[in-house]
């Protein structure tokens, strides 16, 4: 048991490599999704309330 342990622990070393590689992915794909869906929001709000302005309800 201790062996199969001390011959993993050397390969714990690329964990860091793994983090720092998918990270900055997952940031940059999480600030890509909130950014679309932003605008997306937006333009709906928008278009909805020129629908209802154009229908004199609001």
């Amino acid at each position: 048991m201790l062996r199969r342990v001390g011959g993993v622990l050397p390969l714990l070393s690329f964990g860091t490599l793994i983090t720092a590689a998918v990270v900055p992915l997952a940031a940059g794909l999480y600030l890509a999704a909130t950014t679309a869906w932003s605008v997306a929001e937006r333009a709906w709000l928008q278009h909805r309330k020129e629908r209802l302005e154009a229908v004199g309800g609001a």
